[in-house]
This record gives C-alpha cells, structure tokens and sequence, in this order.
C-alpha cells in the first residue's frame, strides 16, 4: 500500500466504476486529485459501498449473492465469504458498525455485524429496493423502492426478538414501517437523512425518476416540500446545514437550489426557486457527494467521470477519468488505519460469515466491541477466541462424554463374555 502523504488529508474521496479493471474501488485526495489507495477484486453495485466503522469497507456484487469486503489498509480483499439469500440491490452499515442491512429483491435483511445472526427480515415493498439510509443517529432506516414507496423502520423494533413495551400486539417478526409515503409514482433513486437536531426526528430528502424532489419530516411522518424539475432525477445530495439541495439528472446537468426562503406552496417547480444548473456531464448523473466542509461537490455520471465542483462559484475543479460508468461517488473522514499504515490497524470488531436464516427460538447476547472482551481477545486473528472459554469447556463435555462411552462399553462386553460363558 501506498502510505498516505505527510498532509493526512482528512477527508478522501472514494469512486467505483461498472468495469473494476483498475480496481474496484479507488480512494483519491479531494484537493491534489492523487489516487491514495486501491481496493482490488470484482465490482460493486450501485448505493452499496458503505464503511464498518472505520476497519472495513463493504459492497455488493452485481448479480451475485456475494458481499465484497476488505479492511481499509490493505487492497485484496477479506478471506471471509459473506453470502446473503440473493443478488444485492442495495446495502447499508448502521453509523455505529454494529448492523447490516441488504435488500434483495423486496426483502430488507438486517444482521448483527459483529456476530452474523440474521435479525429480521422486512417485507413491506412490493417491487424490489433501491436504496437503503440509516439516519445519523442510527435509530431508524429509510427504505426507497422501484414501487415509489419510501418506508421508515424503527430499528429498535426491528432486531427486537419480542413484543416492546407500548406497541402493538402482532407477530415477532413482522414488522411494521413507522412511516409510509407513497407521493412518488415512479422508482426511488436516491434518499438523504439529515442531521438529527431532536431525537431521531429529521428530515429526509427523496428524488425519483417522476422529476420530483420531496422532503418529509419525521417528527410528524408529513411532506414539507415537493420540487418538480424538467427531467428524472438519479442522485442527491444536501449540505450539512441542509440550505441547499443538489440533484442530478438523466440528461447529466445538476440542479441546485435554497432552502432558505422555502415558498409557501408544498408543491412547486424549481423556477420557483433560486436554482442554479452546473452543466458538466453529458450523460446520466448517477452519484452525488459533499465534502465534509461543504466546499466541494463530486459528481459521478455514465460517461466515465467523476467531477470535483467549487459550490461557491459553481466552477468545475477537476476531472477524474475512470473505465466504466461511475457507480459509487462519496467522501468519507479519512480512516485511520490508511494514515497509520498496514502494521498499525487494530479493529474495534470483527466480521464473520452471515447466518443464513431467522433463529428466533434462540435468545443471545452477543458482543459488540472489543473493549467488552478484555485484552486477552486477540482480534486480529483469523481464529476468534471467547473470554468465557466456551471453547475449553465444550472440549472437556466431550473428553467426559468419552470416557463415561468407554465405560459402559467395558461393561457390555464383560456382561455379553459372562454369558456367553456360562
């Protein structure tokens, strides 16, 4: 691996293209433009590439039932075959890395990071998922689908093995979104969560290819604003003060319009508004990334190219060639095992294989950081060993069991001599 420059950027940028023939998937300095690092082995699907904390990077395979995985400081990837029940549409990891969520077809999986069990499975949709967002403070995920649908789970009652105090009475395991909206009549493209400011209320950003941009607010489960736009939108993005709002388009421009004079109609169009239009692609749009600072906007499309934009001035910055139509297009705080260099990585967890069905009759407490363990837990080893050496004492079950066989067997054969004998 190539160590980072002594600057330790503090943010990087990671790209993938449709084609993986470089790598499939490429960490590049926002401000020089240098590819930093590369992760290598096959392809990742489009809304898939999501970080496990800050040790391992994951995405989906395009039409296989297969998870890419590697630790972030080195370019193979993970030994560990991490198969789930059908090719992936889109994939998740909660802000915590303690959850997994993977849509397949109209099913939302969520397993347990650290243990691979298979918590619930969500079938709400009636046409397969396209993305899937957690909000910032990881208590609910937003689901988007080719039905128009856009459903909020709690998630809370999602990986609850029974019934919560103060909700409804039903099947463990059926459970039901905390939210439907159901304005958009065409697929879901794109979803954002903002920030937080109470609680887990915030609002949440949709774009569909019906040319609308919807914004809804999760304290009261209603729409604030409908924008119509001239063509179908395929990526989002909202700055963190969430004031303004950047789409893109199938005919490759970018639309970008304020939040800070909201007009008094709920449905407008973006005329309506004070927009602007970065004309910098001449296909479709197909991921959209701010910068931490807000500063700089990176834009993927289908001609092979990512665009770092200056938000301020709307000028293109640079261009960043790849081999394929561009899939995945976002900045993420620079990890810190790539800054500290392959020797020095030490992981809060660990990823195991994924439980391949609902085990609902098991109760478990499970562990989930490495500071629950104590220091004798050596998590980088292939080989993971308990602290309660559950391992040592089932080894000692089967040494009795053994001996007390041997035993009786012994006594069978003098009972069966005797007679035999007399």
């Amino acid at each position: 691996m190539e160590n980072i420059s002594d600057e330790k950027p503090f943010e990087v940028l990671l790209t993938s293209d449709s084609v993986g023939q470089v790598c499939n998937t490429c960490a590049w300095d926002p401000v020089t433009g240098s590819s930093l690092h590369q992760w290598k082995g096959g392809t990742s699907i489009p809304h898939s590439l999501s970080l496990v904390g800050s040790d391992y990077l994951l995405s989906g395979q395009p039409n296989k039932p297969l998870l890419n995985l590697w630790q972030v400081n080195r370019s193979e990837q993970v030994p560990i075959r991490m198969f789930t029940p059908g090719p992936v549409s889109a994939l998740a990891v909660s802000p915590s890395g303690n959850y997994l969520a993977v849509s397949v077809q109209e099913n939302i999986n969520i397993w347990q990071v650290g243990t691979g069990a298979l918590l619930s499975v969500l079938s709400r949709h009636y046409q397969p998922v396209s993305v899937i967002k957690f909000t910032r403070d990881g208590s609910h995920l937003v689901s988007g689908g080719e039905d128009g649908q856009v459903l909020v789970w709690s998630l809370v009652q999602c990986v609850a093995r029974r019934t919560l105090p103060g909700q409804e009475k039903g099947e463990v395991g059926q459970v039901e979104p905390r939210y439907t909206w159901t304005d958009h009549s065409l697929p879901i493209t794109d979803i954002h969560c903002g920030i937080c400011s109470s609680g887990p209320f915030c609002r949440v950003f949709t774009v569909s290819l019906d040319q609308v941009c919807r914004v809804y607010s999760m304290i009261r489960g209603e729409q604030l604003l409908a924008v119509s736009f001239p063509q179908p939108l395929t990526a989002l993005a909202v700055d963190n003060m969430e004031t303004t709002v950047y789409v893109g388009t199938k005919a490759g421009t970018i639309h970008t319009f304020s939040l800070l004079a909201p007009p008094r109609d709920i449905s407008v169009t973006v005329d309506r508004l004070d927009n602007k239009t970065l004309p910098g692609h001449k296909e479709s749009i197909t991921a959209l990334s701010l910068s931490m600072d807000s500063l700089t906007l990176a834009s993927g499309s289908e001609d092979q190219t990512v665009v770092l934009w200056d938000t301020a001035s709307g000028q293109s910055v640079r261009s960043l060639s790849h081999k394929g139509s561009v899939v995945c297009v976002k900045f993420i705080p620079t990890p810190p095992a790539l800054l500290r260099g392959g020797d020095n990585w030490n992981p809060a967890r660990k990823l195991v294989s994924l439980q391949k069905g609902l085990g609902q009759d098991v109760f478990q407490c499970n562990i989930l950081r490495k500071e629950d363990c104590g220091e004798a837990v050596n998590w980088k080893s292939q080989n993971h060993i308990n602290m309660v050496s559950s391992g040592d004492m089932k080894e000692e079950d089967e040494d009795f069991t053994i001996k007390e066989l041997k035993e009786i067997n012994n006594q069978l054969y003098k009972f069966a001599l005797k007679k035999v004998l007399s």
